[in-house]
């Protein structure tokens, strides 16, 4: 009952003259589309890259602007303008008597910019409150703790201050920046704690939030190359590679082989002693009873090579010769 043709699938979505329109902007933006709902429906987001959508765990910082800003339907205030410009919101989709409509945001930030003043406030709270002060790219919002983390003094920026987007991918993102004094990036991505690095120039630096949800970067006078990446993505694989050879000495150095003997029909255990003598033999306390075989499973270390080997036992000790 719940089959759909390829076709049908492909088609699920109709598309609009003001989609038409937005389809042939090629740069990177968002869009905000209230022919549909904009937090709730994935309308937009079938055809650009939607702000807003339907998910069912949006980042929760994004959720408290939506509701704090959008949650009354009756038309789009300056506020709203302010906000959809924070995350790069150039178009949005309405509907009209005459069809469907694209309208571009009178204020366009991009998707990264520097500010010449900032505000700083004590918590969350009025940080949020705070926002309905936003006046472009002028002016940003920071919290006492946010501008300690990142060193921020001041913001500064000349005539000519620029942030581009170089290359964006889903998980790296890659800018280039240019300002002849030291000044606050703000960038149009949903800040998020954990994972996420930047670094300028190939040197790493601290993220703070900015604008209740944003990412900000004290950037330094002159041109540089910014990229913000998740880090699980940048473990090379030399540095996996020495860790893992690096644990393998630690077990062989450290903990327990586990030999399996057999002698007189019976299994034995030998736990190692002490290390190996040049006559490549090795000393052990036999292990008599079986049932302490459990504990010994967490020092156990897989051997490459089978060895060969006879057991010479001597009261509670026993010396296994390698024959390989």
């Amino acid at each position: 009952d719940s089959y759909v043709t390829a076709r049908a699938y492909e088609f699920s979505f109709e598309k609009t003259s003001a989609d038409e329109v937005v389809l042939q902007d090629k740069e990177h933006f968002r869009v905000y589309d209230q022919i549909a709902n904009p937090m709730n429906s994935s309308r937009a987001a079938y055809f650009h890259n939607a702000m807003g959508g339907y998910h069912g765990a949006k980042p929760r910082r994004f959720q408290d602007l939506m509701d704090f800003y959008f949650a009354e339907e009756q038309g789009i205030t300056r506020e709203q303008l302010e906000i959809l410009a924070m995350f790069n919101t150039k178009y949005i989709l309405g509907q009209t008597q005459n069809g469907s409509v694209a309208q571009q945001n009178p204020i366009q930030l991009g998707n990264a910019w520097f500010v010449n003043e900032i505000l700083t406030v004590a918590d969350q709270n009025k940080e949020i409150l705070s926002l309905k002060l936003l006046n472009g790219d002028s002016l940003a919002i920071i919290t006492k703790d946010q501008k300690v983390r990142i060193g921020l003094k001041s913001a500064n920026k000349d005539a000519t201050a620029s942030i581009t987007l170089k290359e964006y991918k889903t998980e790296e993102l890659t800018y280039t920046s240019t300002n002849s004094q030291e000044g606050l990036a703000v960038f149009s991505e949903i800040y998020y704690p954990h994972g996420w690095k930047a670094t300028i120039d190939g040197k790493e630096a601290p993220i703070a939030k900015v604008n209740y949800a944003l990412r900000g970067l004290k950037v330094p006078a002159g041109q540089h190359q910014i990229v913000t990446f998740v880090m699980s993505k940048r473990i090379s694989m030399p540095i996996i590679k020495f860790f893992v050879i690096l644990i393998q000495m630690y077990f062989i150095n450290h903990f327990t082989i586990l030999l399996y003997i057999r002698r007189q029909s019976k299994y034995m255990f030998c736990l190692l002693a002490r290390q190996p003598t040049k006559t490549n033999s090795f000393t052990f306390t036999l292990i008599n009873s079986a049932q302490k075989l459990n504990s010994l499973y967490s020092h156990i270390l897989f051997l490459r090579h089978m060895w060969n080997t006879s057991c010479t036992n001597k009261t509670n000790e026993c010396t296994c010769v390698f024959t390989n």
